[in-house]
């Protein structure tokens, strides 16, 4: 996938091994939300640190298999997002959808998450 602002849907879990942390490793997986502008799409980023106000999921909250019932390479696992919505950079590409969240899932993060202006998160990169 080369660019999520056209080609994901809301609830996608995406990958790219071209999004670095400041140290250089791959960073989180993240829930594409909405696209935002040339440059950007607004996400979510899973991660299972329980630091820093991050909000549980549950299991519910993803699917396990794709249409076709192909397993997902992301699902429930012990996973939280982080509190506030972030900005993705689509400098990033390409992107590969590697999960999705269910409908209850989408709707959780958008009441606990999207409630605040996305961020850009310090420790990535743009």
């Amino acid at each position: 996938m080369q660019d999520p602002n056209t080609e994901a849907q809301k609830g996608d879990i995406l990958w790219s091994d071209n999004n670095l942390n400041k140290s250089g490793r791959r960073a989180h997986y993240m829930v594409f939300i909405k696209p935002y502008d040339s440059h950007y799409f607004v996400g979510a980023m899973i991660t299972h640190s329980k630091r820093f106000n991050n909000v549980q999921l549950e299991e519910k909250h993803f699917q396990k298999t794709d249409a076709k019932g192909c397993a997902f390479k992301v699902y429930f696992d012990n996973s939280l997002v982080v509190g506030n919505p972030l900005f993705k950079n689509l400098d990033w590409k390409p992107f590969e959808k590697v999960g999705q969240l269910t409908e209850i899932g989408i709707a959780f993060i958008e009441n606990e998450i999207l409630k605040f202006a996305p961020e850009f998160y310090a420790d990535n990169s743009r």
